[in-house]
């Protein structure tokens, strides 16, 4: 797993795609016990080197990237449409985290294959001036906070379905619960949403 989740590796496309497939089972040793509860805790320790995952910040790459190529509807499910509903946005955000080299200015991303950039494009809504919400009415983000408050009630979370819904709907934005700098986003606007 250190392998695999090692920086080197994700900082390839199919090692990056590796490492989150590989972690997918112990998302939870990286939420808050609020959002879900470990029931084995000691399996967490073993799946350490998948915390590089739920980092948001693009200097965990550090250094040279191979960005996969975009999926060929990213325009669709990036719209600013989609962008308007949870799902829409987390999704957006999972595929575009893939080429945040590409759309967040750092010194230390550099992106081997630049030509795949511009198939990002659509992603540039998500990062540019703080995020997908600046410039949106409180309509809209209301719109947002029902959807979250609606998955994730307390009826839905007793529900096997239910509590997998929530938890894919808020796996992206758990860095606004987090207390640890190197993790945490709380001051992105998005957070407000997901609270």
């Amino acid at each position: 797993l250190e392998e695999i989740c090692s920086v080197d590796n994700i900082a390839t496309a199919g090692g990056h795609d590796h490492c989150v497939a590989v972690c997918e089972d112990a998302q939870c040793c990286n939420m808050p016990i609020e959002q879900c509860k470990v029931t084995n805790p000691s399996v967490c320790k073993d799946y350490h080197p998948c915390n590089i995952m739920y980092t948001k910040d693009a200097n965990k790459y550090e250094g040279f990237v191979e960005i996969p190529a975009a999926p060929t509807d990213i325009n669709n499910f990036c719209s600013s449409d989609s962008l308007l509903t949870v799902e829409g946005f987390t999704h957006c955000e999972d595929v575009c985290d893939r080429a945040r080299c590409c759309l967040v200015d750092t010194d230390d991303c550099h992106v081997k294959n630049p030509s795949v950039c511009e198939t990002y494009e659509a992603c540039s809504y998500v990062y540019e001036d703080g995020g997908a919400f600046d410039g949106q009415d409180q309509a809209t983000l209301m719109k947002l906070s029902e959807d979250v408050a609606r998955a994730c009630n307390a009826a839905e979370l007793l529900k096997p379905q239910g509590l997998s819904a929530c938890q894919h709907m808020c796996n992206d934005r758990l860095c606004c619960f987090v207390e640890d700098e190197d993790y945490s986003c709380v001051g992105e606007k998005e957070c407000v949403v997901f609270s």
